[in-house]
């Protein structure tokens, strides 16, 4: 697997390939973020939500309660059970950024539409089985996607990287810890519209180094 300044060398190299938006459109407005909602409904002492990267924010409220990663995976285990929930959380939190569009919450677009019109695949009128298929060469991390849509409606400029192969996405998505499992995802929401079998991925990457 590739060092952390291997992977900070890719991510520059792509900048190229990123996705740079400072156009208007975008509606600001936090306080009813899904993720906000979730971490104030589980509270715990020592962690306050702040806003920040959900991975962050995630791994910093695990050290608040002493729990591990390795906890969170076991099957049964109450850990499991509340990132399930976290999951959940961030699903509805790209459902609610999406949402958040102007042009989206006004009508005008699809919500897929709008995906299609910022990775600018499509225009609309598109079906949503239209929109799978003009998105599915788009590679992103989908907590990118969050930093990025949260940076953007807070009127900050902000970067999302695109990888031209699955397998660089892989890479760098369990090189930094920033997966999501497909199998979380509601089969028919716009979540998996942009997440990618990266498992299989980042498989045949490691057999061939």
């Amino acid at each position: 697997m590739s060092t952390r300044d291997d992977m900070d060398d890719l991510v520059n190299s792509l900048q190229g390939a990123s996705l740079h938006d400072s156009r208007p459109g975008i509606v600001a407005d936090v306080t009813n973020s899904p993720l906000r909602r979730f971490f104030l409904q589980h509270p715990v002492g020592g962690y306050t939500y702040s806003g920040r990267s959900p991975t962050t924010e995630w791994q910093d409220y695990l050290d608040a309660k002493g729990w591990t990663s390795e906890q969170c995976h076991k099957k049964g285990s109450r850990q499991r059970k509340l990132y399930r929930k976290y999951l959940a959380a961030v699903e509805e939190e790209v459902d609610y950024l999406i949402q958040r569009n102007e042009q989206v919450r006004d009508g005008e677009l699809k919500p897929w539409e709008y995906l299609c019109k910022l990775f600018e695949v499509g225009e609309a009128p598109l079906s949503k089985k239209k929109a799978k298929k003009l998105l599915r060469p788009i590679h992103i991390n989908i907590y990118d996607f969050i930093d990025y849509q949260q940076a953007q409606q807070a009127g900050q400029h902000s970067v999302l990287t695109r990888f031209p192969k699955e397998g660089q996405l892989a890479e760098y998505s369990y090189d930094t810890g920033r997966v999501y499992p497909l199998s979380a995802a509601k089969k028919d929401g716009m979540l998996r519209l942009l997440l990618r079998k990266i498992s299989r991925a980042a498989s045949r990457v490691r057999t061939q180094k």
